[in-house]
């Protein structure tokens, strides 16, 4: 075996590797996500209760800052969803490229002499890697881009009930002499 058949080899264990962690990382955020929007309320609402004991300032603070820290809570892994998603074809560009290399290294090793069965078996390869490449990286782009879209949804709707019981209450307070 030579180096850029082991290259190919450890390009696809690679790009496998990529391919579990985000099939992980996926499952992971969407158990999340049905959990949170339950619980990311709940903890809204304690900030709520938290911060009312205070005074109304205190009050937008805390329930700002509770908005804040369930949306970094639901984003988390995406960063490498997305890397995963943006490097995957690079990478099976990369075995691509040493299946070439490889193809050439034994056209230069048979003389010369252009038989294809001396080179199909290294461009079969490099055309794997990148179709394994692109495998990998199609769906968790559109599950990072599905995952957002639900995470930005659900940020707002924490937001918009905890800021409509802090004016619910800023409103009985200034109701009350």
């Amino acid at each position: 075996m030579d180096y850029f058949s082991w290259g190919i080899g450890l390009t696809k264990l690679v790009l496998v590797l990529a391919s579990v962690a985000s099939v992980a990382m996926i499952i992971e955020r969407l158990w999340t996500l049905h959990r949170e929007g339950r619980d990311g309320e709940a903890r809204a609402r304690r900030a709520f209760v938290e911060g009312k004991k205070r005074n109304n300032r205190r009050l937008q603070d805390s329930v700002g800052r509770a908005v804040t820290l369930e949306t970094l809570e639901l984003q988390k892994n995406l960063p490498y969803l997305a890397t995963i998603a943006s490097t995957a074809p690079y990478i099976g560009l990369f075995g691509t490229v040493l299946g070439i290399l490889d193809a050439f290294g034994k056209i230069a090793r048979a003389g010369g002499e252009m038989n294809p069965a001396v080179i199909s078996g290294s461009i079969s390869e490099a055309l794997i890697t990148t179709a394994i490449g692109l495998g990998v990286a199609v769906p968790a782009a559109i599950a990072y881009n599905l995952l957002l879209a639900r995470i930005n949804a659900l940020s707002l709707r924490i937001e918009n009930r905890a800021m409509e019981a802090a004016d619910k209450a800023s409103a009985n307070q200034e109701g009350q002499p």
